[in-house]
């Protein structure tokens, strides 16, 4: 009886023993084809991330670009409160976000680079105002694009913002000052043009007047030169009349010539004469 028992117990136990190879070949099982789908799955998911990303890099719209990354973003968001996310699916949302992203810092670089090309590093020795206020509008214009990517789209974090808009600043400073810089000396030789010329005309004026004054002072000079003989010609000729015929008293003449005219007058009379606005009185006598 006990011999039966034994065997039974060992018959017993080889059936356990059994259904334990058995079961534990279907957990094996259930679990290798669980983990099958769980990377079918998973596969399946990156593969969803990975043609939204192929979609960004096809995109040429810029503001279409960025629209895609919002919603990778949000999908990614929503993706992370399902209760069968999966950790690489995330990993996955995570690294393709990151390059959307690196898409526009490299654009930023891009930008600024660009910007800084066109006038170099060392703003204090560039002399073309124009090519300096022109940098200065268009980092203005960056500055409002960099600000909307971020506040709209999050393109970069909090740091790289600040810090993009430091060197920005910084080198807009630079441009303004030497604008105004340039604009100073611009101010400064305008003026002294302004007086130079001013002087110029002053003493030009003044080398008018004096020629003027000149001109004046020599035809005066004239003017009593020839008066003066006028007057002397008429004298010796009233001296000479006087002095040749005194017999005759009343029928005796004087014959003056002034100015190219000839006067015949009594030999007793007053002569009035006026030349060049001045009067002369000759008093012939008999």
């Amino acid at each position: 009886m006990k011999k039966k028992n034994g065997i039974l117990i060992l018959v017993i136990i080889g059936i356990l023993v059994i259904w334990a190879g058995i079961g534990f070949a279907a957990k094996k099982a259930y679990d290798r084809h669980q983990e099958e789908l769980r990377l079918q799955a998973i596969e399946t998911k990156n593969s969803e991330i990975d043609a939204e990303y192929q979609k960004f890099e096809n995109e040429e719209n810029r503001d279409k670009k960025l629209e895609v990354l919002k919603q990778e973003v949000e999908s990614a968001v929503k993706y992370e409160k399902t209760e069968d996310a999966y950790e690489e699916c995330s990993a996955h949302y995570e690294k393709v976000i990151a390059q959307m992203k690196n898409s526009f810092v490299s654009e930023y670089d891009d930008t600024i680079k660009a910007i800084v090309d066109k006038i170099g590093d060392d703003v204090e020795k560039v002399d073309d105002k124009e090519a300096l206020k022109n940098a200065a509008s268009e980092f203005t214009a960056f500055k409002d694009t960099l600000k909307n990517d971020f506040e709209n789209y999050n393109t970069v974090e909090q740091d790289s913002f600040d810090k993009y808009n430091s060197t920005i600043d910084e080198y807009m400073t630079k441009c303004n000052d030497r604008v105004n810089a340039i604009e100073k000396v611009e101010e400064e030789a305008r003026k002294k043009a302004e007086e130079e010329k001013k002087k110029a005309e002053e003493e030009a004026k003044k080398k008018a007047e004096e020629k003027v004054a000149a001109k004046v002072a020599e035809e005066e000079a004239e003017r009593k030169a020839t008066e003066e003989d006028t007057v002397t010609e008429a004298n010796q000729n009233a001296e000479s009349v006087s002095g040749g015929d005194s017999g005759t008293e009343e029928s005796d003449y004087i014959t003056i010539t002034a100015a190219m005219t000839a006067v015949v007058v009594p030999t007793t009379a007053v002569i009035l004469m006026e030349m060049t606005g001045v009067q002369e009185c000759i008093i012939a006598g008999t």
